[in-house]
């Protein structure tokens, strides 16, 4: 009902009750107009969302059971190589900074990953090589070593190659578990296999890029080698 409608009816009505009861009639049959022309909508009072308690509940959750952090306790397990692999790229970019504010060629023949000391989180420690100072640079401790090899037999590590998803994978495969700790002596050792610096079983091929770890499990540590191209698994021959 419109303004006009109003007035129209507030007439007819006062038409018909002439006398002194006018004044007090009249704004109450407005009012009273007034409110159901506005419906039942205008009595609410507009409420403000809030959300359900069972949203609140999910919005809370706490993380999922069982994670962890890489290398807690200062462990390394063989289910941190996955997270391993999402971050040595990173770790070896800042070691490579070192390396060669150390000497502009530096080159890369070593990683060997571990645990930080007293910490979770990995541990990089990259070993370079220089041509013209024919030392080793250890970018972790800032050791240097004299070599004792001519440098063209001196390898370099292939970083192209590098998968820690796949060492997992051949871990896996060897019966090895995500739970399964890695050696803190050993962490995982990367170096290239080469006729003049061997790394390795005999049985693993020569210019393979190989991993090596020493596993805990069942009350034995066995060393293990994985060739970097295709996760086959390598030991040494028991006596």
């Amino acid at each position: 009902m419109d303004l006009r409608q109003i007035n129209a009816t507030v007439h007819r009505k006062l038409n018909r009750r002439p006398g002194s009861g006018l004044s007090v009639v009249g704004p109450v049959l407005v009012l009273s107009l007034l409110a159901g022309c506005a419906g039942p909508s205008a009595a609410r009072t507009p409420s403000t969302a809030t959300p359900s308690s069972s949203a609140t509940r999910v919005a809370a959750a706490s993380p999922t059971a069982g994670s962890r952090s890489v290398c807690t306790d200062g462990r390394l397990l063989v289910g941190d190589l996955s997270q391993m692999d999402l971050e040595w790229r990173a770790g070896l970019e800042a070691a490579s900074a070192k390396a060669l504010a150390w000497q502009a060629d530096a080159r890369l023949t070593r990683l060997r990953v571990g645990c930080q000391l007293f910490e979770s989180g990995f541990r990089w420690q990259a070993t370079f090589y220089s041509d013209n100072a024919q030392t080793f640079f250890a970018t972790d401790t800032g050791e240097t070593e004299p070599a004792e090899v001519a440098p063209e037999d001196v390898p370099t590590l292939p970083t192209d190659k590098i998968s820690f998803g796949l060492l997992r994978r051949a871990l896996t495969k060897s019966g090895y578990g995500d739970n399964d700790p890695i050696s803190a002596s050993t962490g995982v050792d990367l170096r290239l296999n080469t006729k003049a610096i061997p790394f390795g079983p005999p049985s693993a091929p020569q210019g393979a890029l190989i991993y090596h770890v020493a596993i805990e499990k069942l009350g034995e540590t066995k060393d293990v080698f994985v060739d970097g191209s295709d996760g086959t698994v390598y030991r040494y021959a028991s006596p």
